[in-house]
């Protein structure tokens, strides 16, 4: 019994110990991210109907002319419900950020590919555009046709809509139909090398 409350006593005393000079103060110059720039804020939004049910849907925003390339956001699962929330990936979240980033700062106006990936159903929808076309400049109109010159700290991906209407339309007449509308907002932070 000593030696469980010795325990107890110790861990309570490391964890506030443990947790002194972990993390960053804003401002103090260690946040990795302070020099990180707003360089692009585009929309993506889709809408349409299918013959299936679907309750979640996942974004992948990839590189290349086909579905199936290294992409990000591909491990967020999204939900109505989840309207109004902004997720951000970093390199650490996603195995692919880097070979998406290096595309997106390589100079080429390389071709992009948004798959949306709706569950359970296994339904799907794909887009794609340049970068040139997609993210028309940045914000400052002058990265074209890409963000050559910076480093992609992260992405935010926030989610402004998303219906999924079961059966919806119902064209079939037998319930199995999903009408979706989809409006998601793709902020890229950076900053200069």
């Amino acid at each position: 019994m000593k030696r469980t409350r010795f325990l107890i006593a110790l861990f309570l005393i490391l964890i506030p110990v443990g947790f002194i000079g972990c993390g960053t103060a804003p401002g103090d110059g260690s946040d990795p991210f302070s020099s990180s720039v707003l360089l692009a804020s585009s929309a993506v939004t889709v809408g349409g109907g299918f013959s299936a049910v679907s309750t979640s849907v996942v974004l992948t925003l990839s590189e290349g002319i086909m579905p199936g390339g290294p992409g990000v956001f591909d491990s967020i699962v999204l939900f109505p419900e989840n309207v109004g929330t902004a997720y951000t990936i970093v390199s650490s979240d996603d195995e692919d950020f880097a070979s998406v980033t290096d595309t997106l700062t390589n100079g080429i106006d390389d071709f992009l590919i948004f798959a949306f990936l709706f569950y359970p159903s296994g339904g799907g929808s794909t887009g794609g555009f340049t970068e040139s076309g997609f993210f028309l400049g940045g914000v400052t109109g002058e990265y074209d046709p890409d963000f050559e010159g910076f480093e992609i700290d992260y992405f935010i991906l926030t989610i402004n809509s998303l219906t999924l209407d079961v059966p919806g339309s119902n064209p079939n007449g037998d319930g199995n139909w999903t009408d979706y509308s989809i409006d998601l907002q793709i902020e890229v932070y950076g900053h200069s090398l």
